[in-house]
């Protein structure tokens, strides 16, 4: 039998989508051995942020990857080690009536003799981005054949059936991010910022649905050290928070993860080799479900970049005063990444496109 002897609040402000907070369990059976999980439930004193958290499916998917990906995962592979490392799950369900859950998972911040965790300002070691880019590539590799069988995730992490909503309103949202945010983004004003941002809304429906076709594997969707646990002396390193697991394309988590967590000097010096690491991987696939040319890879990357960039304009706009510090360091990364890639966009060309894209869809 065991009963709780400590109880500590980790993560769950008015904000969040969900409180986070640790229990230690004692064992009062087996000479009081001690069980320290991770408990995470819906944040039930933020209606809207629950309302989003359900028209998103967020807590749908998170409890899913560990019911259902994760073990199919295993099962297919034997436990090999081309299998994600994640939390040890005690528990998971979800309630699709009433939007509840519950997921009790093991804490690792108890085990700080093993595992570290990075900080986002300071950035990634090279080392450690080669950790982090081998092990989404494994999982990547891995899900190439089976994303069909989870069909229940959405594709693309905000759901490629609300890009013409999203797009419609991202022209709001930057007016507020140029207005609030000009202390970072003027030092990239020269390069084109402020015109590329004005023209997103204009491209956002496309690049979502194009990324949102084959070649597609299951994306955790928010790949950044946050969500990331190293283990000492290993290169393994163990991912967590899955609420945003969806089926797009890989490159959409190798971008998020490069642009966000290497300063911005480091991944220029890196970007190139850390690139073609996850290609060179991916290469290595037999499934027919992988056909991808260099220059493809290259274009869906920087497709993927505007479009997280766009999301990062919305959590900016939208964040308030607690999430200035993020969004400042996020905004800034993202956007010297688009400059130094003479990102472009073409307004008139890409309208069309879009339109001609959308009748595609319809058919």
């Amino acid at each position: 039998m065991k009963r709780v002897v400590r109880k500590d609040v980790v993560h769950g402000g008015l904000n969040s989508s969900a409180h986070i907070y640790t229990l230690d369990l004692e064992n009062s059976v087996a000479g009081r051995e001690t069980l320290s999980v991770f408990v995470k439930r819906p944040n039930y004193d933020n209606d809207s942020a629950m309302r989003v958290a359900q028209l998103q499916r967020w807590y749908e998917r998170e409890v899913k990857i560990y019911q259902i990906i994760i073990p199919a995962l295993r099962a297919r592979e034997c436990a090999s080690e081309n299998s994600i490392r994640v939390p040890q799950c005690y528990f998971a369900s979800y309630n699709d009536r009433t939007n509840d859950f519950v997921l009790i998972l093991e804490n690792l911040l108890d085990k700080q003799d093993r595992f570290f965790t990075v900080d986002s300002v300071r950035g990634m070691t090279h080392s450690q981005a080669v950790a982090c880019v081998r092990t989404i590539a494994r999982f990547h590799k891995s899900c190439l054949d089976l994303q069909d069988q989870f069909s229940f995730l959405p594709l693309m992490p905000v759901h490629v059936e609300y890009a013409p909503l999203i797009a419609r309103s991202l022209s709001s949202y930057w007016a507020e991010v140029k207005k609030s945010y000009s202390f970072v983004l003027d030092r990239y004003k020269s390069g084109g910022i402020y015109e590329l941002s004005e023209k997103i809304s204009d491209v956002y429906e496309q690049y979502t649905l194009e990324l949102s076709k084959s070649p597609r594997t299951v994306l955790h969707g928010d790949y950044r050290v946050g969500n990331i646990m190293f283990e000492s002396n290993k290169d393994d390193v163990t991912v967590f928070d899955w609420q945003f697991a969806c089926r797009g394309p890989g490159v959409y988590d190798f971008i998020y993860l490069i642009c966000f967590d290497l300063s911005i000097e480091d991944r220029r010096k890196y970007e190139a080799n850390l690139m073609q690491e996850y290609f060179d991987y991916l290469l290595g696939v037999t499934s027919d479900k992988f056909n991808m040319s260099k220059d493809k890879f290259i274009d869906d990357s920087k497709k993927a970049l505007v479009l997280i960039y766009a999301s990062l304009i919305i959590g900016a706009a939208t964040s308030g005063k607690s999430g200035i510090e993020t969004h400042t360091l996020a905004l800034d990364r993202f956007a010297a990444a688009i400059i130094d890639w003479g990102i472009t966009i073409d307004a008139r060309h890409d309208r069309d496109d879009s339109h001609d894209a959308g009748n595609q869809a319809q058919l």
